[in-house]
């Protein structure tokens, strides 16, 4: 949500930089997103002359208000309360079990999540498909779109196959998802399908790794794609069991292809490491594209395996194929794990649905022990009640102010 108001200013007879003291008048329109903030009034506005986006100086006067990734950066948004996920149904493997990783796209009306489900008869787990009409209630397909067995092109038949992400690209639907052929470590591979309702080929491996799983991974890949032509990289994490430490990395699909083979070593592309709360793990992530910035969601934690403080972080960069140029949240995380002996927060998805931005997650000590651990937060504007001890930002773009008018004091 973001209107333009954008007030005259006067001419100034420096070339370069005018300065005006401003006052932010609180009269504000009704919104149908939520309540704007009221911000403080002699805010001190930098206004080059030969452009119309102006940048305050001081950032102690006034918060962003705009339910978007810049307004939930900046302090102007939250993510709201939890909305529990509901999945129904039962599989060809008896009654549903923890999902794991839930990744969701939306396709016309409808939203479809892809998830893991355990088969105990062959200690294998399998992917499955639900489908919801409201992003809430799921119903589960019967049978699995990834299961053991399943032809690799090239490599045998797939032995494992969990934790996906899901993208439409080129035409087709693709699925990247951590998993084991007969002689490989734990890999990411890749499957498509003509249709999201359709059968998903597995086309083969992203990154393949033959090594030892105590030295190197290539877990819960995901999609980044770019928001501004078709290029398109794959994001990972490797496990390192030796040096206990999660670290993560990205590099691009040879030509674009989602069917190719990227590399066969994992530590290739790593992004600089975590520091402070996330120091030990930069794990499962989930990225999204709004102009003009690419945001990475990712659980971390500052101890190795599921031990420790969880939860879940915001990085973010102008350059997705520079891996150093991710920058952390200076207020990470943003959100806490309720307890800190276990992974209990996990697997984040940044999904946009019916023009709004939705967090889901897993978070299974909310709702333990029970199956149902998926959670969702909408990104929502912060109202004037929340602001009291919240983060102070700087105004980068007119438009963000959404509504505000503003005069010249």
């Amino acid at each position: 949500m973001t209107m333009l108001q954008q007030p005259p200013f006067p001419s100034h007879p420096n070339p370069r930089l005018s300065e005006y003291t401003v006052s932010l008048v609180t009269r504000v329109a009704p919104s149908a997103s939520g309540e704007l903030l009221l911000p403080k009034s002699n805010v001190r506005i930098s206004l080059p002359s030969s452009e119309r986006m102006p940048t305050v100086t001081n950032s102690e006067l006034f918060h962003i208000a705009d339910d978007n990734l810049q307004g939930l950066w900046d302090g102007g948004a939250k993510l709201s309360n939890p909305e529990h996920i509901v999945i129904a149904g039962t599989t060809r493997i008896g009654a549903l079990q923890d999902p794991g990783r839930f990744t969701v796209i939306q396709v016309g009306s409808s939203t479809y999540a892809f998830f893991r489900q355990w088969n105990a008869s062959i200690e294998r787990f399998e992917i499955y498909r639900a489908v919801s009409s409201d992003g809430l209630n799921f119903t589960v397909e019967y049978n699995p779109v990834i299961k053991n067995g399943d032809a690799v092109s090239g490599y045998g038949t797939l032995e494992h196959g969990y934790d996906p992400d899901v993208i439409a690209y080129g035409g087709y639907y693709y699925l990247c998802f951590e998993g084991a052929t007969e002689g490989t470590g734990v890999c990411s591979l890749v499957a498509r399908a003509s249709s999201i309702t359709g059968a998903f080929a597995i086309t083969g491996f992203a990154v393949r790794y033959t090594g030892s799983n105590q030295e190197n991974s290539a877990s819960t890949p995901n999609f980044l794609k770019s928001g501004i032509n078709a290029d398109c990289l794959l994001t990972w994490v490797n496990v390192h069991y030796n040096t206990e430490i999660v670290t993560h990395h990205q590099k691009a699909f040879p030509g674009n292809d989602l069917t190719s083979q990227i590399t066969t070593n994992p530590n290739e592309g790593q992004l600089p490491q975590t520091t402070g709360w996330a120091n030990k793990n930069f794990g499962a992530a989930s990225c999204i594209y709004e102009a003009p910035y690419y945001y990475m969601f990712y659980e971390g934690s500052d101890t190795f395996g599921c031990s420790g403080q969880w939860g879940i972080g915001l990085c973010r960069t102008t350059d997705m194929y520079n891996k150093d140029s991710w920058a952390h949240d200076p207020n990470n995380p943003l959100l806490w794990a309720g307890m800190s002996d276990s992974c209990w927060i996990s697997y984040p998805k940044i999904i946009m649905l019916d023009g709004k931005y939705y967090l889901y997650y897993q978070n299974p000590y909310t709702n333990y022990p029970t199956t149902q651990t998926i959670y969702r937060r909408q990104i929502q504007i912060n109202t004037a009640a929340d602001i009291n001890n919240d983060r102070r930002v700087d105004l980068k773009d007119f438009s963000v102010l959404a509504e505000y008018w503003l005069a010249e004091q």
